[in-house]
């Protein structure tokens, strides 16, 4: 029973030294460089710094911390702006960006890249709601600004070069195929067109073709004045539609109103009204029988109304609704009156002619 128990006791005691040799062992700080030192041992949770120069690999994540900063450091280099980087195989190591460092910049600026290094020189601005370009202070979704100078397009939408479409702050301008530049020039050698707002009229111009980037010779087609009026061939209209055509032999017509059709009695008419009368002209076409036949010209004076010719501001020849003619009288009461004046006939060389009277029948 003594041996027993000695044997037992004996047991313990060993076990007992060999669990605090293991503890004490575990949480010694090693005293130089693995491999030697620890190399059957994990490293340790001591506050001493390690240092390994073989690899470490890890099946889960490594975190790397400390109670001050820094708290993560793969180098002992001091130069700032260095980024981590890793090479073809995996190898890690801080480095200098590639680029250069991010440059100081404007309150919403965007950065640009010149193709070496990142420059806070770009005028396009977002303050998180609107964009900016050429201006800090966007106000709207959009807001482009141009700088003083002889360059005024400040957006193009294109496709050939030909007729594309450009927004000018030139007075507000819209035009095709041509951009502003110290004058209007054409972009391609395509003809072109321009819409301009300015003091609340608006104005149609157009250009004969020239060659790209020359000065465009612009005429002006057509104008709306802030009152409203609108003139073709002038600039100043003065009515609510105002033409002007200084051509002869033709090529100042003022306009034509046109029905192609030759469908018969077909016609092509103009309505004129003021207040609640209304009177036509128009002309008949080549295949009608209705009022004045093919190729007539016809007017019409509204219900109830005359119609006159004046000259010299006074009227001169009257026709009722009676359908009595009246010369240099308003109120004519017979079929043909003549007042002030007498009627003279003559042949066609020169010699009297007859007017022919009928009077109850009889030639008098």
């Amino acid at each position: 029973m003594t041996k027993h128990t000695s044997f037992i006791k004996a047991v313990t005691l060993v076990s007992l030294l060999s669990l605090s040799a293991v503890s004490a062992y575990a949480w010694t700080a090693p005293t130089q460089n693995p491999p030697a030192g620890n190399i059957d041992t994990p490293i340790n949770t001591g506050t001493t710094d390690q240092s390994k120069l073989g690899g470490i690999t890890s099946g889960g994540n490594i975190t790397a911390w400390s109670f001050i900063a820094p708290y993560f450091r793969l180098a002992t280099t001091t130069t700032a702006g260095y980024v981590l980087t890793s090479d073809a195989i995996g190898n890690a190591s801080w480095e200098a960006a590639t680029g250069g460092s991010l440059p100081a910049g404007t309150d919403g600026q965007t950065l640009r890249h010149n193709g070496t290094d990142w420059i806070a020189n770009s005028g396009i601005f977002n303050n998180g709601t609107n964009v900016g370009i050429g201006t800090t202070t966007p106000a709207f979704k959009l807001d482009i600004n141009n700088p003083a100078g002889t360059i005024r397009t400040g957006l193009r939408l294109g496709y050939n070069g030909l007729n594309d479409l450009f927004l000018t702050d030139n007075g507000a301008s819209v035009s095709s195929n041509l951009y502003y530049s110290g004058g209007w020039k054409y972009n391609g050698t395509n003809t072109g067109t321009l819409f301009g707002m300015a003091n609340g009229a608006l104005s149609f111009y157009t250009a004969p073709s020239g060659a790209t980037s020359t000065a465009a010779t612009l005429t002006n087609a057509m104008q709306i004045t802030n009152a409203g009026n609108i003139g073709i061939g002038t600039t100043t209209p003065t009515t609510k539609f105002h033409v002007v055509s200084s051509g002869v032999g033709g090529v100042g017509n003022l306009g034509i109103f046109e029905n192609a059709t030759s469908t018969a009695n077909a016609y092509s008419q103009i309505g004129i009204r003021a207040g609640s009368a209304t009177s036509w002209i128009w002309t008949m076409n080549q295949n009608s029988t209705l009022y004045g036949g093919a190729n007539s010209l016809n007017i019409y004076a509204g219900a109830g109304g005359a119609m006159t010719l004046w000259t010299n501001a006074t009227e001169k020849v009257r026709i009722d609704t009676a359908g009595n003619v009246g010369i240099g009288t308003t109120a004519p009461s017979n079929k043909l009156e003549v007042a002030g004046g007498s009627i003279f006939a003559h042949g066609p060389t020169g010699g009297h002619g007859r007017v022919t009277m009928l009077l109850d029948g009889s030639d008098q």
